[in-house]
Protein backbone atom coordinates (compact mmCIF):
# COMPACT_ATOMS: atom_id res chain seq x y z
CA UNK A 1 0.00 0.00 0.00
CA UNK A 2 1.19 3.47 -0.87
CA UNK A 3 1.54 6.35 1.25
CA UNK A 4 0.91 9.72 0.33
CA UNK A 5 1.00 12.40 3.31
CA UNK A 6 1.69 16.19 3.55
CA UNK A 7 1.61 18.15 6.56
CA UNK A 8 2.39 22.15 7.01
CA UNK A 9 3.39 23.38 10.32
CA UNK A 10 3.46 27.30 10.64
CA UNK A 11 6.16 28.15 13.06
CA UNK A 12 4.99 30.06 15.83
CA UNK A 13 6.03 34.09 16.29
CA UNK A 14 8.86 34.26 19.78
CA UNK A 15 9.49 37.83 21.20
CA UNK A 16 13.07 37.72 18.90
CA UNK A 17 11.00 37.46 15.98
CA UNK A 18 8.98 40.83 16.10
CA UNK A 19 12.00 42.41 17.70
CA UNK A 20 13.60 42.13 14.41
CA UNK A 21 10.14 43.27 12.77
CA UNK A 22 10.63 46.34 15.11
CA UNK A 23 14.08 46.83 14.33
CA UNK A 24 13.98 46.54 10.62
CA UNK A 25 11.11 49.17 10.79
CA UNK A 26 12.86 51.66 12.65
CA UNK A 27 16.25 51.45 10.44
CA UNK A 28 13.84 52.13 7.49
CA UNK A 29 12.55 54.67 9.03
CA UNK A 30 15.71 56.45 10.29
CA UNK A 31 16.87 55.35 6.11
CA UNK A 32 14.11 57.19 4.89
CA UNK A 33 14.74 60.43 7.20
CA UNK A 34 18.20 60.42 6.29
CA UNK A 35 17.61 60.38 2.51
CA UNK A 36 14.83 62.91 2.65
CA UNK A 37 17.40 65.57 5.00
CA UNK A 38 19.91 64.81 1.93
CA UNK A 39 17.47 65.01 -1.06
CA UNK A 40 18.72 67.92 -2.26
CA UNK A 41 22.34 66.72 -2.70
CA UNK A 42 20.82 63.47 -4.46
CA UNK A 43 18.75 64.86 -6.98
CA UNK A 44 16.12 62.71 -8.07
CA UNK A 45 18.22 59.37 -6.93
CA UNK A 46 16.51 59.71 -3.60
CA UNK A 47 13.07 59.06 -4.50
CA UNK A 48 14.53 55.75 -5.86
CA UNK A 49 16.25 54.99 -2.66
CA UNK A 50 13.12 55.86 -0.22
CA UNK A 51 11.37 53.39 -2.80
CA UNK A 52 14.20 50.81 -2.31
CA UNK A 53 14.16 51.00 1.43
CA UNK A 54 10.48 50.51 1.87
CA UNK A 55 10.84 47.78 -0.47
CA UNK A 56 13.75 45.65 1.59
CA UNK A 57 12.07 46.46 4.69
CA UNK A 58 8.81 44.70 3.59
CA UNK A 59 11.05 41.77 2.04
CA UNK A 60 12.65 41.44 5.26
CA UNK A 61 10.00 41.84 7.39
CA UNK A 62 7.60 38.90 5.54
CA UNK A 63 10.94 36.49 5.48
CA UNK A 64 9.86 36.37 9.49
CA UNK A 65 6.99 33.93 8.63
CA UNK A 66 8.01 30.50 8.30
CA UNK A 67 6.28 27.56 7.64
CA UNK A 68 7.83 23.95 7.19
CA UNK A 69 5.93 20.93 5.08
CA UNK A 70 6.33 17.35 5.72
CA UNK A 71 6.32 14.87 2.56
CA UNK A 72 6.16 11.66 3.52
CA UNK A 73 5.99 8.93 0.57
CA UNK A 74 6.17 5.45 1.64
CA UNK A 75 9.08 5.68 4.14
CA UNK A 76 10.71 8.64 2.61
CA UNK A 77 9.76 11.05 4.27
CA UNK A 78 10.87 15.80 3.25
CA UNK A 79 10.80 18.37 5.10
CA UNK A 80 10.98 21.84 2.96
CA UNK A 81 10.78 25.25 4.11
CA UNK A 82 8.37 27.67 2.87
CA UNK A 83 9.14 31.33 3.66
CA UNK A 84 6.36 34.13 3.56
CA UNK A 85 4.33 31.58 1.23
CA UNK A 86 6.38 32.37 -1.48
CA UNK A 87 9.52 30.66 -1.47
CA UNK A 88 10.35 26.49 -1.24
CA UNK A 89 13.63 25.42 0.02
CA UNK A 90 14.48 21.19 0.71
CA UNK A 91 15.80 21.13 4.14
CA UNK A 92 16.04 17.54 4.22
CA UNK A 93 15.14 13.87 3.04
CA UNK A 94 15.37 11.13 5.04
CA UNK A 95 14.32 7.37 4.98
CA UNK A 96 12.59 5.95 8.06
CA UNK A 97 13.41 2.69 7.34
CA UNK A 98 17.03 3.57 8.33
CA UNK A 99 16.15 5.92 10.88
CA UNK A 100 17.88 4.64 14.52
CA UNK A 101 15.38 6.50 17.13
CA UNK A 102 11.82 8.05 16.75
CA UNK A 103 10.38 8.97 19.95
CA UNK A 104 8.75 11.75 22.18
CA UNK A 105 10.81 14.43 23.51
CA UNK A 106 9.11 14.31 26.89
CA UNK A 107 8.90 10.50 26.65
CA UNK A 108 11.01 9.33 30.17
CA UNK A 109 11.69 5.96 28.61
CA UNK A 110 14.08 8.04 26.14
CA UNK A 111 15.08 10.94 28.04
CA UNK A 112 18.56 10.29 28.34
CA UNK A 113 18.97 9.83 24.30
CA UNK A 114 17.17 12.63 24.00
CA UNK A 115 19.48 14.90 26.29
CA UNK A 116 22.77 13.03 24.66
CA UNK A 117 24.22 15.12 22.27
CA UNK A 118 27.40 14.38 22.04
CA UNK A 119 27.10 12.28 19.18
CA UNK A 120 24.88 14.85 17.61
CA UNK A 121 26.67 16.39 14.43
CA UNK A 122 23.60 18.06 12.96
CA UNK A 123 20.33 19.25 14.39
CA UNK A 124 17.24 20.19 12.10
CA UNK A 125 14.67 22.15 13.96
CA UNK A 126 11.53 22.27 12.30
CA UNK A 127 9.06 22.32 14.97
CA UNK A 128 6.03 24.76 15.01
CA UNK A 129 5.20 24.27 18.73
CA UNK A 130 1.88 23.44 18.11
CA UNK A 131 1.39 19.49 18.40
CA UNK A 132 3.80 17.27 20.70
CA UNK A 133 7.12 17.32 19.68
CA UNK A 134 9.30 13.94 18.28
CA UNK A 135 13.19 13.61 17.97
CA UNK A 136 14.34 11.41 14.96
CA UNK A 137 17.89 10.22 15.26
CA UNK A 138 20.01 8.74 11.97
CA UNK A 139 23.24 7.98 10.42
CA UNK A 140 23.46 10.34 7.76
CA UNK A 141 26.40 8.87 6.34
CA UNK A 142 30.42 9.88 7.36
CA UNK A 143 29.32 12.79 9.16
CA UNK A 144 27.79 11.04 11.93
CA UNK A 145 24.22 11.01 13.69
CA UNK A 146 21.24 13.60 12.95
CA UNK A 147 18.91 15.06 14.61
CA UNK A 148 15.51 15.89 13.69
CA UNK A 149 13.01 17.65 15.93
CA UNK A 150 9.34 18.07 14.31
CA UNK A 151 5.87 18.23 15.41
CA UNK A 152 3.62 15.38 12.99
CA UNK A 153 0.17 14.86 12.59
CA UNK A 154 -1.78 11.60 14.24
CA UNK A 155 -2.10 9.70 10.74
CA UNK A 156 1.26 10.62 10.06
CA UNK A 157 3.04 8.95 13.41
CA UNK A 158 0.68 5.69 12.51
CA UNK A 159 2.15 5.39 9.17
CA UNK A 160 5.53 6.37 10.55
CA UNK A 161 4.85 3.46 13.31
CA UNK A 162 3.86 1.01 10.43
CA UNK A 163 6.86 1.48 8.71
CA UNK A 164 9.76 0.83 11.53
CA UNK A 165 8.11 -0.60 14.17
CA UNK A 166 10.77 -1.36 16.39
CA UNK A 167 12.60 1.91 16.11
CA UNK A 168 9.09 4.26 16.17
CA UNK A 169 8.22 4.83 20.06
CA UNK A 170 5.20 6.69 20.24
Amino acid sequence: MDVFIEYIVKKKKTAQDYLKAVGIVLACVIVWMLLLMFNRYLMGLGLFLIVGAGWGAWKLIQGINVEYEYILTNSEMDVDRIVAKMRRKRMLSMDFKTIELCARCDDPNFRHEFENTVSIAKTYDVRGGENQEYFVDYAAGESGKTRILFCPNEKMLESIKKMAPRTVHL
